[in-house]
């Protein structure tokens, strides 16, 4: 049985957040981004602004006073953040242009913030940004039925990648309900943040929460995974139906040049797509 959409509902003049339809969804209202004149300016840089339509009212100069959110309350969502996993910037450049190494400023005239911030970082990445930035890729032409065919609008194979590693598993799914296969992860949390919680708990002193013991300190580089640490050691079914697992399948409704399609070809996923 196919779930229902869940919504949520934000009022465009006070953030308001509301679960239920407002009686007053239809009102309209100058537009808050642009003050009711349909157009915004952009900051590109040394002093250079451009004047562009503005996008939450697109250029018509009103809005609806509660803008609906769709969300989805499905059992079968998937999404794989260790698959698009970024690597960080080098750690000795957090917190500043210069690296300031162990300053003796913590308590107990322990190691400050900044330098536990840079040991404690989880070892696996960092998540995917809210906001994706391509550059512009070249797209040769091609021909259809023997006419020459010119695409000005491919975008960069790297879009539907990062949405293809993330949305469908990449050792594929159950043959017969179509059910993800997921990671079966092995973690280490941690030790600094556990030893704080149980200063903070009352089950160590500030001491003890705070500061590595010496056998710690000896033992940890050799013996023990960085804080954080995380590893696939396997994938596992996620439903109950026993059957052989096929290619995740990707359909692309509108693939134009068929970047998508390519894209999941390459991927080992099962491409479909229509145009």
């Amino acid at each position: 049985k196919k779930p229902k959409a869940d919504y949520r509902w934000v009022n465009q003049l006070t953030r308001e957040e509301v679960a239920t339809e407002p009686p007053d969804w239809k009102q309209k209202i100058k537009c808050p981004e642009c003050d009711g004149t349909g157009q915004v300016s952009v900051y590109l840089g040394l002093d250079v602004w451009q004047t562009i339509k503005c996008p939450t009212c697109n250029g018509k100069k009103e809005t609806q006073l509660w803008k609906r959110i769709n969300l989805w309350q499905g059992h079968d969502y998937y999404w794989d953040a260790d698959a698009v996993r970024e690597p960080y910037s080098p750690t000795e450049r957090w917190g500043g242009d210069t690296y300031k190494g162990a300053v003796k400023k913590g308590i107990h005239g322990e190691d400050g913030g900044l330098d536990r911030e840079r040991s404690c970082f989880p070892g696996t990445g960092r998540n995917l940004r809210s906001v994706w930035t391509f550059p512009t890729v070249p797209f040769p032409s091609f021909k259809i039925d023997g006419r020459k065919v010119d695409h000005f609008a491919v975008f960069p194979e790297k879009l539907p990648e990062l949405c293809i590693k993330a949305a469908t598993p990449e050792v594929g799914c159950c043959n017969k309900c179509g059910a993800p296969w997921v990671r079966v992860l092995e973690k280490k949390p941690s030790q600094f943040n556990i030893r704080v919680r149980d200063a903070k708990a009352s089950r160590a002193t500030p001491e003890e929460g705070y500061k590595a013991t010496e056998e710690e300190v000896s033992r940890y580089p050799g013996n023990h995974p960085d804080p954080g640490y995380s590893r696939t050691i396997g994938w596992r079914p996620s439903c109950k139906c026993n059957a052989p697992r096929v290619p995740s399948v990707v359909l692309d409704p509108l693939m134009g040049a068929s970047t998508t399609l390519w894209v999941a070809k390459k991927l080992n996923r099962q491409a479909v797509g229509y145009e």
